[in-house]
């Protein structure tokens, strides 16, 4: 499927009023050709062809307000402060804040020349392209890692960031708590218990994954890093761990390999816990047990659909995607999760999977009659509008997600998060 698409009717906007405040403001003359990509379902995302170049607009959904999800103003300045340092970020040709033109902030900058791969990739990829891209990966990440926060000064609010994100999301998950899914206590109960101080605060992209990533296989080389939407000032292993809520291996279950939404388990591609090898070694940051970083991205979910769900029961959105809400945060609060060696009764109590840090993802017998997963697999949602904000961070695509790969204790009790995999369905 084609990542451009004609422009939906309720995206359409005024390209004339856009085309003569361009030769305006930039000095493009004429009117291009105009399409839509497909990605981009939290901020709209446009391609604008030109005779002698092409040109790509972001704006929010109609109806949106600059919270930090859909501030424009934030992701220009986040692009053009790391463009000198980081140079795979877009280059930005202007920022309109007149909402005479559009009815919202956008802006404009050059697209990025090279290839994105999702789910699938061409015949032509290659194992070694595959392990080019999987070193592209980390060293971009680990890169970007290195940058000097003092850049986003304006977005760094000092040390604790681990401490702000765990009663961040903890009070989000609780404000948006409806009677119908269990409170999570004991989830959030275990991170505050066994939140590690931040290792270092440094510039964090936040949806860091494959297919935000413009490849040149010819040159064997990374040619742009996309959608700056969740950067901020925050700790490192923070975003790894959120990176890998993505990752499926070559040895997960056949069942998790259906939810993949990037080819990270195609020849070449390193498995999770060569990612986080990989990165601590590159890195240079000293971390003898990942548990706590992952664990904190699938809670973090569990809260994205409970308010999701909050939203929808309160009738702020009448989207039917969004009607599988509590049966998924009841999967993702109620079910005891192991890590090491499990005892019987833990294993019988998990319903959708379990999974050992020296193990792949196995589905449990059950798997496939799980009604939540398998609506999930067919419906769900991408990059949804919480009712509540974060607090100086933004709502990524964490889908689908991943188990702690490196580690040596866990909660008594964390989200089986497979119930609650859930992406948008394409339009």
């Amino acid at each position: 499927m084609s990542e451009i698409s004609k422009v939906r009717d309720e995206d359409s906007f005024d390209l004339a009023a856009v085309s003569s405040w361009l030769e305006q403001n930039a000095g493009i003359s004429g009117i291009p050709e105009v399409s839509q990509f497909r990605s981009g379902a939290s901020n709209l995302t446009y391609l604008l062809k030109y005779p002698d170049r092409e040109l790509v607009l972001r704006r929010p959904p109609k109806g949106t307000k600059a919270v930090s999800a859909h501030d424009m103003k934030r992701e220009v300045l986040i692009q053009q402060r790391l463009k000198p340092v980081f140079p795979f970020v877009p280059t930005i040709i202007a920022l309109c804040d007149d909402q005479s033109i559009l009815g919202s902030d956008f802006y404009i900058m050059e697209r990025i020349n090279g290839e994105i791969f999702r789910r699938d990739v061409p015949e032509y990829v290659t194992k070694d392209d595959a392990r080019f891209m999987g070193d592209a990966l980390i060293d971009g990440l680990v890169q970007l890692h290195s940058v000097d926060p003092e850049i986003l000064n304006e977005l760094n609010k000092g040390p604790g960031y681990v401490d702000r994100q765990v009663s961040g999301w903890s009070n989000r998950y609780r404000n948006a708590l409806t009677d119908d899914v269990p409170d999570g206590e004991a989830v959030m109960k275990w991170l505050d218990s066994n939140k590690p101080d931040d290792v270092r605060l440094c510039v964090i992209h936040g949806d860091w994954r494959i297919d935000n990533l413009v490849f040149d296989l010819k040159n064997k080389r990374l040619a742009g890093v996309l959608d700056w939407e969740l950067a901020t000032v925050g700790d490192p292993l923070m975003d790894l761990g959120s990176a890998l809520a993505y990752w499926i291996d070559r040895d997960d279950d056949p069942a998790f390999a259906t939810l993949r939404r990037q080819p990270s388990d195609i020849e070449g591609m390193p498995t999770r816990n060569e990612i986080i090898k990989s990165y601590i070694s590159r890195s240079g940051i000293n971390c003898s047990d990942f548990t706590f970083y992952e664990v904190f991205g699938l809670f973090r979910l569990s809260v994205i659909i409970q308010q999701i769900w909050a939203r929808y029961r309160a009738g702020q959105t009448s989207n039917p995607a969004f009607a599988a809400g509590p049966s998924l945060v009841t999967s993702a609060t109620s079910a005891p999760w192991v890590v090491g060696s499990p005892s019987p009764s833990a294993i019988s109590d998990v319903t959708c999977w379990m999974r050992t840090p020296i193990q792949p993802r196995r589905a449990m017998p059950n798997w496939r009659s799980c009604p939540t997963t398998s609506r999930a697999r067919l419906e769900g949602m991408a990059k949804p509008m919480p009712m509540l904000p974060p607090d100086g961070e933004k709502i990524a695509e964490f889908t689908p997600m991943t188990l702690p790969s490196m580690s040596n204790s866990g909660p008594p009790e964390l989200p089986r998060l497979m119930g609650a995999s859930v992406w948008m369905k394409s339009s």
